[in-house]
């Protein structure tokens, strides 16, 4: 559920609102397993304005990969190419 829509749930209602109620399914394309490169997720708009992909493993969620891990890891990679 997207913020908008939960802002529309009266206060009062709120605390009664189960996840599973709110919940929105992973599009495709932002689910990912542990191997997969992390190059093509920065080609896309994170979901949420924070969220680059979704990791599974055997279909349950083991993990979540934020834009701000792939800057970090970006970073890590420059200052690493820099000092070898």
């Amino acid at each position: 559920m997207l913020t908008s829509q939960l802002a529309r749930i009266p206060a009062r209602e709120r605390a009664g609102v189960r996840l599973d109620q709110v919940a929105l399914p992973v599009p495709a394309g932002y689910r990912a397993a542990p191997g997969d490169p992390a190059g093509p997720l920065a080609s896309r708009p994170p979901l949420g304005n924070e969220v680059a992909a979704v990791v599974l493993t055997d279909g349950q969620v083991t993990g979540l990969v934020t834009v701000s891990d792939l800057q970090q890891a970006l970073r890590r990679r420059r200052l690493t190419a820099t000092r070898g």
